[in-house]
């Protein structure tokens, strides 16, 4: 007797569903940090960074970063954005490793928004402790104005 085609399908989606299901739980959530500064003509500088554990699978950490700039008399500007995911590891007596870069990733535009690619690096497996640092530096200019903020977070 053969299957009725009905019968195949949902058992296909079905099959379908839980492996997406199974891989989108595997990824955590993209979590954010940002800076705000004021700029010029009242316009307001953010940089942010954004990282993630376990991407795109375990034992990754990823970051990337953006910059921009809103107000209604300076909506353009030159623009500088990085990331840097970095790891560390603690020693059996409680001090720390020195920072270890998992990546490296940069972008620089006119405009009033940017964002770097992605960077990720493999974390290390640690035995005592471990540190995860999202950080990025940020850049804006015009004219003779510059102004610049670094954006780090120790998780």
């Amino acid at each position: 007797m053969k299957p009725k085609l009905s019968r195949v399908l949902i058992s296909f989606t079905i099959s379908i569903a839980l492996t997406a299901l199974t891989y989108t739980n595997a990824w955590a959530a993209w979590i954010q940090t940002c800076n705000s500064l004021g700029g010029p003509n009242g316009s307001v500088l953010k940089g942010c960074n954004n990282y993630e554990y376990d991407y795109p699978s375990f034992g990754q950490f990823a970051e990337y970063s953006s910059s921009q700039v809103s107000g209604q008399y300076q909506p353009q500007m030159n623009m500088f954005a990085d990331a840097r995911p970095q790891d560390r590891c603690q020693n059996a007596d409680g001090s720390w490793q020195a920072w270890k870069g998992l990546g490296y990733t940069a972008k620089s535009g006119f405009g009033s928004y940017i964002q770097t690619n992605v960077a990720s690096g493999y974390y290390q497996n640690c035995t005592y402790g471990h540190q995860y640092r999202s950080e990025s530096y940020h850049t804006w200019w015009y004219g003779s104005y510059s102004n610049s903020t670094w954006v780090d977070k120790i998780i």
